[in-house]
């Protein structure tokens, strides 16, 4: 354990401390959303298309997956899931394909609506045993919990993610095995443990300093950038930018009062683009942007769009042009 650092922690919290509990007011009202709509007694009480459409991606907004990966204030305080396909959810609607579907690219496999409330069925299914599962064990005020966790299941970074929000303050916002490695080495605990069981210590050390989870994360990231931030992460920023930079286009009150509180409520992901201490292909943050427009991450937005999009970035600063 480095005392130095985690008396940094200490410092930095009690010289901001009014800062960081309006950010925490802010924290839970990602809980209370999530709570009103997702907790795991009201996923238990779905069936047939109600189950697709709540959980899965489709072409409404108003399910957990699109609320796990795209909705801001989870993104920002509570932690990116994005990168990869929706495919990583196990289940998804594709408009592309009209049609309830798995897997991505050659190995896509269109399901019938009858197909995939059988398969969407066992991915609730299996998000119910994993919070009866860990209920039961804190119930019992099992310490074993983490190790048992561990040696039952393996689970993506949006289940874990889930897992947050139902259980703050027992799971970090740290979805990553990696990341949480690089954090524990970073604090100097031994990293050499199980997925939960690394968890378990980062949350430990967050409670020794009496603070949540998520402004542990914050105070972090702002401490010690030279944290080795995971690449993925810049994917994640530029599909939420995208994203969002769509549906502000599709609004019929679109002008340049929209445009200008677009990039004012993002400027948290320009920052994050900017501070990512992060190479890629050689390319540091503020030039990545090359990177990420090879890498195809634009190509699914109409022409008019995109090169607005880039207008807008270039004139902030980053380099971007098309590579071949």
């Amino acid at each position: 354990m480095n005392t130095t650092m985690l008396d940094e922690v200490k410092k930095a919290y009690e010289q901001s401390k009014e800062s960081y509990q309006k950010l925490e007011s802010i924290v839970q009202t990602v809980y209370n959303e999530f709570n009103e709509r997702y907790t795991i007694e009201k996923l238990k009480s779905l069936s047939g298309l109600a189950l697709l459409n709540t959980i899965f991606l489709n072409n409404d907004y108003n399910n957990l997956c699109y609320f796990l990966e795209f909705n801001r204030n989870c993104q920002a305080l509570i932690g990116g899931i994005g990168g990869g396909s929706s495919a990583k959810y196990g289940l998804y609607f594709s408009p592309k394909q009209n049609s309830w579907c798995q897997g991505k690219g050659k190995s896509i496999k269109k399901l019938s609506i009858d197909e995939a409330i059988v398969e969407g069925t066992k991915i609730r299914d299996f998000l119910i045993d994993l919070c009866e599962f860990i209920e039961k064990h804190i119930q019992n005020n099992d310490k074993n919990i983490y190790k048992n966790l561990d040696e039952r299941y393996t689970l993506n970074q949006w289940q874990i993610k889930y897992l947050h929000l139902m259980y703050p303050n027992y799971f970090p916002n740290y979805f990553s095995n990696a990341m949480l490695g690089n954090i524990l080495e970073k604090y100097g605990y031994n990293a050499n443990l199980g997925h939960f069981e690394k968890m378990e210590k980062v949350v430990e050390i967050a409670k020794s300093l009496e603070i949540s989870n998520p402004i542990f994360a914050k105070i972090t990231a702002e401490l010690f950038p030279d944290l080795n931030i995971e690449s993925n992460q810049i994917e994640i920023k530029l599909k939420e930018l995208i994203h969002w930079y769509i549906q502000y286009k599709q609004t019929s009150s679109y002008n340049e009062d929209y445009k200008f509180k677009f990039f004012n409520e993002n400027k948290h992901i320009f920052d994050t683009l900017d501070n990512l201490p992060v190479k890629i292909s050689g390319l540091k943050a503020g030039n990545l942007l090359p990177f990420c427009w090879k890498q195809g991450f634009f190509k699914h937005i109409a022409t008019k769009y995109s090169e607005e999009f880039k207008n807008e970035l270039e004139s902030r600063g980053y380099k971007v042009f098309k590579m071949s």
